[in-house]
């Protein structure tokens, strides 16, 4: 087979591409649905409001049927932090950062990944691209342009550090930074059924 064959194939992704972007888009749509009540809420600059929720990946009976294949695409132990910002005002506001202080401590993998922001639209880091957290422990987020209008969900997988246990009675800080303002709310960290419950 030649080049010139090779470029007149139409681009096929990858399985595993397909399948984790299938996979995650219905309870992507479930999360951006449920505005996530049971958590940390403020208005930054009087023209962002948000409310975030933080919650651990459910596992086994935790997860409801027909969601497996869904949570199994993120890794056991993940916490996932579901934020809803809302620009109430008549121009999209630039450069809004939302800052989780996730504790520093020796665990040496500090990933986190984007998994997605509904509606559409850019943000730092990419969709799926995995990143590792500072050695400081925060999460961020940014977000160039947040329209004005509809509320727009962020939905984050992190890996916690070694030092936070599943079921252990923890909060961590957020902080919304609209330019000339910033926000800062404390977020616990719930089961998954807590959050659908308290989001309903």
């Amino acid at each position: 087979m030649t080049r010139a064959d090779d470029s007149a194939r139409p681009f096929t992704p990858s399985r595993r591409g397909v399948l984790r972007t299938a996979a995650w888009s219905a309870p992507a749509i479930t999360l951006a649905a449920a505005t996530p009540a049971f958590a940390g809420s403020g208005n930054g600059s009087g023209q962002v409001a948000f409310t975030s929720s933080l919650f651990w990946r459910p596992e086994g009976a935790e997860i409801p049927s027909g969601q497996e294949l869904y949570w199994g695409l993120i890794p056991a132990g993940s916490v996932l932090w579901v934020t809803q910002l809302t620009n109430s005002g008549t121009t999209a506001v630039p450069n809004v950062q939302l800052n989780l202080a996730v504790p520093a401590d020796a665990t040496t993998n500090k990933e986190f990944t984007v998994l997605d922001v509904s509606p559409k639209v850019a943000v730092t880091p990419a969709v799926f691209a995995t990143t590792q957290r500072p050695a400081s422990g925060q999460a961020i987020v940014t977000l160039p342009q947040l329209p004005a209008g509809a509320p727009h969900v962020v939905t984050t997988a992190i890996r916690p550090p070694d030092s936070v246990r599943k079921g252990s009675a923890t909060s961590w800080s957020l902080t919304i930074t609209p330019p000339g303002a910033a926000s800062t709310v404390s977020v616990p960290i719930t089961t998954y059924a807590q959050f659908l419950a308290s989001a309903t």
